[in-house]
Formats: C-alpha cells, structure tokens, sequence
C-alpha cells in the first residue's frame, strides 16, 4: 500500500490559488516547504488509510474517491484521493475541506 502526491499539488495548486495560498501560508508554510508538505501528507494518508480512517466519497469512472484525514500544525482536515489498483491511493487535492 502506498501512496502518491505529486509534487505539482503544492507548487502549481496549493500556492498558486489565492485562498489555499494565503489558508497555507498562516499555518507557516511556503512554497519551498512543498516537498516537506508532499511527504507528510502521503505519511498520514498512508497511515490513516491503513487504519481504516477515511469516508468513502463519489464512485465514479476514474474510481473510488476517498477522503482521508491529516492534520498540519495542529490544522486537521481531509484531502482527497482516488483509490487505484493494487492498494494505490493518488493524491486529488491536498485541502478537501475541514473536519466538521
């Protein structure tokens, strides 16, 4: 079981839309910190998904979509992903919306 962020989700997503940059960027987070922000979404993701901690979202043609909770400096909310073959989960987008 793995799972996989691309990069891309934080450089050319996360920092580039006004709202989740500035949501971001009060938390202390940069764009140099994508890399850093990719890895410990993937960990918690990972980790949660194998505990059985996610909610089961939309099926659709692509696949299973799910939302799996992690928390960043103490901020807990869920990202999004889409379940794959052979245990893969892909990353959909990092900020999926809080924990309510």
């Amino acid at each position: 079981m793995s799972a996989n962020c691309p990069l891309t989700k934080f450089t050319e997503y996360i920092f580039k839309n006004k709202d989740k940059k500035i949501l971001f960027e009060s938390w202390g987070f940069k764009i140099q910190d994508s890399n850093m922000l990719k890895t410990i979404i993937e960990l918690q993701a990972s980790e949660n998904y194998k505990l059985g901690k996610y909610v089961l979202k939309s099926l659709d043609v692509f696949g299973q979509r799910l939302a799996i909770p992690v928390n960043l400096n103490g901020h807990s909310f869920y990202t999004g992903w889409l379940l794959c073959p052979e245990g893969l989960i892909k990353n959909t987008t990092p900020f999926g919306g809080w924990i309510k």
